[in-house]
């Protein structure tokens, strides 16, 4: 099946360049996520919530006893990847506590529901174990979950919730998963030296070996840059965002003041890191999803922020851009009809057709929206 997508999307890749989009308003939801049938994850009312073009959008309810939910990322198959707070367990090989609320990774599916993990690895080894808290981040087509745990001083984990449980990417000082694509690989952050808030690498998780992806002035060594990967497709395509020149004592810092500049990045192997630069008359920009053909969506403006939904990732805003290898950065408000009514303001998600998810402001309301192109081919 990716064979044959593949196959298609390069011949669909030659008219890109000349594509222009359809927007549909997706009313109230956030977006955070859009998969190859075009359902939309996002967030409504507080919950986390699912938008299909036959159904509209739903809310996906709580955890029993719960008072949210949030959704993190959606799979080809339609299950929901979020945290919600609710009855859980945390454990370790000497203890295992039952908590009344614990903030866990939660994965929804159409046919079951709502599922948690029966046990979280203890990683806080002293205080109450109830107030540890593990946020989902995404989820592959084997509804395999990655995420990361709540920063207890020094103790700040990965994870990988499978069928066996929840695993953590240790032996680092700390670490954080972002995104897994179907093959398992694991893209994300480590430290080797403190805090993934002052220093952090772009890195990925393959066989249980881990990759540091270094920076974009190629000083994986000595730290004084900082990066992070947020997004990769099934060819191992990789992208994310990075400072651009060596900057002092907490290089994470600097970006978040703005003190130096962070671009928006695309990895693979035997290229390394390649920099996408920004739209014109900003200075900074973020990748936030690659698509199975490689093309990239994030945003691209002035201000740098933290990620309020994920701790250690850096936010950019002004004005959402597609990039791809034939077209180079491009604002996506370009891309729809001026008289449309619409400012997009972020772009979220891509998937293999070129549909776009992301909010705007429609007629002064921030609204979620769906892009897709002119010409959508299925195979």
């Amino acid at each position: 099946m990716k064979h044959t997508i593949l196959t298609g999307l390069l011949v669909f890749s030659s008219i890109a360049s000349a594509q222009t989009y359809k927007i549909i308003d997706l009313g109230q939801l956030i977006p955070v996520g859009i998969n190859v049938e075009g359902e939309v994850a996002g967030n409504l009312n507080g919950d986390a919530a699912i938008w299909t073009s036959h159904g509209g959008a739903r809310e996906l309810g709580r955890l029993s006893g719960g008072t949210f939910s949030h959704a993190a990322g959606i799979n080809d198959l339609g299950a929901v990847a979020g945290t919600a707070d609710g009855p859980g367990i945390v454990s370790d090989a000497s203890e295992s506590v039952s908590c009344d609320d614990l903030t866990q990774p939660f994965l929804w599916t159409p046919g079951r529901g709502f599922a948690t993990a029966p046990s979280i690895p203890l990683v806080f080894p002293f205080g109450p174990s109830c107030d540890q808290a593990d946020y989902a981040n995404g989820v592959n087509l084997l509804d395999q979950v990655v995420g990361s745990n709540m920063d207890f001083a020094t103790y700040k984990y990965g994870f990988l919730w499978g069928k066996s449980g929840v695993s953590l990417f240790t032996g680092f000082f700390q670490t954080n998963a972002n995104a897994i694509n179907d093959f398992g690989l694991v893209a994300g952050q480590i430290s080797a030296v403190s805090l993934l808030n002052d220093w952090s690498h772009a890195s990925f998780w393959k066989n249980g070996a881990v990759t540091d992806l270094g920076t974009l002035p190629a000083n994986a060594s000595n730290w004084s840059a900082c990066s992070g990967a947020t997004s990769m497709n099934d060819l191992d395509q990789i992208v994310g965002w990075s400072g651009t020149v060596v900057s002092g004592s907490f290089p994470c810092d600097e970006l978040r003041n703005m003190t130096v500049p962070v671009h928006a990045f695309i990895w693979q192997a035997g290229t390394g890191l390649k920099d996408l630069g920004t739209l014109p008359g900003d200075t900074s920009s973020v990748a936030q999803k690659v698509n199975l053909l490689g093309v990239v969506v994030g945003s691209s403006g002035n201000t740098v922020i933290a990620d309020p939904q994920n701790q250690y990732s850096i936010l950019v805003t002004g004005h959402p851009f597609m990039w791809s290898k034939a077209t180079g950065m491009r604002n996506l408000n370009s891309l729809i009809s001026p008289s449309s009514g619409w400012t997009l303001n972020t772009a979220v998600d891509i998937n293999v057709w070129g549909q776009v998810v992301g909010s705007g402001t429609l007629h002064g309301e921030t609204h979620g929206y769906l892009l897709t192109p002119s010409v959508l081919l299925r195979y």
